[in-house]
């Protein structure tokens, strides 16, 4: 072999090794980014059902039945739930799986719109308590309490359930996506 076959064969390997580990690095430095997406993912949607189920449990010790002695419960929605989602949300093309990044977006949409209309039962809430206080007859309690009763129970007995479904089936789609994608092996063929 002559110098220059010294020379090249060595430095086309080398081209080629680091050439490949660049591939294998940005390979795995994805697969962690979606990774860590993903857990980010769960970790929101599986607080976000806790404090679902503790602010029913709560909702649900209420005595909306009496109006005579109504109380007008609401829960308050004073944070902002989603940060996960909202500074995430311009990476869900970095996850590989159509379905669960429609998925993902539904879910989110749909538990605004129940943070929503809990927010807006509050904000009403509150401005039935101030009416009734300086209502010394009681005259618009039973409209509000009628009102109040069942724009509560439409939240507590037709959205919440849904919604709970929906996060329960989404917890489980990540789950499983994650430990998908932790054992996804490079494969030099497919880069």
């Amino acid at each position: 072999m002559s110098f220059i076959d010294n020379a090249i064969v060595p430095s086309i390997i080398a081209v080629v090794v680091t050439h490949c580990l660049n591939m294998y690095n940005n390979w795995k430095r994805k697969k962690e980014n979606r990774i860590n997406l993903l857990n980010g993912f769960l970790g929101e949607i599986l607080a976000i059902q806790g404090l679902i189920r503790v602010r029913k449990e709560d909702f649900e010790l209420q005595d909306f039945h009496n109006i005579h002695e109504y109380r007008f419960y609401y829960l308050p929605t004073t944070y902002n739930y989603f940060t996960v989602y909202e500074s995430c949300a311009q990476y869900l093309g970095d996850i590989d799986n159509q379905s669960l990044q429609q998925l993902i977006i539904k879910n989110y949409v749909d538990l605004k719109g129940l943070f929503e209309n809990i927010h807006d039962l509050g904000k009403q809430s509150i401005e039935f308590n101030k009416i009734i206080l300086a209502d010394q007859d009681n005259s618009f309690l039973p409209s509000f309490a009628k009102w109040h009763y069942e724009y509560s129970a439409m939240i507590l007995l037709k959205q919440v359930p849904i919604i709970e479904l929906q996060l329960k089936e989404l917890s489980v789609f990540l789950s499983q996506e994650i430990q998908f994608q932790k054992s996804k092996k490079w494969m030099f063929i497919f880069h």
